[in-house]
């Protein structure tokens, strides 16, 4: 089992969360289902990235090799998206391990005042997801 796994399943989650937020936000607890798995996701995350610093492992930084993605564009076309959770990506990915979850929390009793709260739910999860990518991907 990789070690990446824990990220890997954060990302599916957090556009699990996307989809939520796309097409529950009519729903009541729409808003509270997708935080809450944003605060899930980037605590696992988080603990992942955590686990890496301080105990790096001995054979070198992680890679995860998932058989989709983009084509390559040097030449050998293969589908193929390449993770590798090195100490910057994971100093990265503890920062938000640490932020996502405080926000998260803070936006779950946040949109009540507004009109029109879950317009904007569904970007959520997915910009946590790219952030979370970045920071993985190599």
């Amino acid at each position: 089992m990789s070690p990446l796994l824990p990220i890997v399943l954060a990302v599916a989650g957090l556009l699990v969360a996307g989809l939520v937020g796309l097409f529950g936000n009519r729903w009541a607890a729409a808003g509270a289902i997708v935080y809450v798995i944003a605060i899930v996701a980037l605590l696992a995350a988080g603990g992942t990235a955590l686990l890496q610093l301080l105990a790096p492992a001995a054979g070198g930084d992680p890679t995860l090799v998932l058989p989709l993605g983009l084509p390559s564009l040097a030449g050998d076309f293969q589908l193929a998206t390449h993770f590798r959770l090195d100490g910057l990506s994971a100093f990265f990915l503890l920062i938000l391990g640490l932020a996502v979850p405080a926000v998260s929390l803070f936006a779950i009793g946040y949109g009540h005042h507004g009109t029109e709260p879950a317009r904007v739910l569904a970007f959520y999860p997915l910009f946590l997801a790219g952030m979370v990518l970045v920071a993985d991907r190599r």
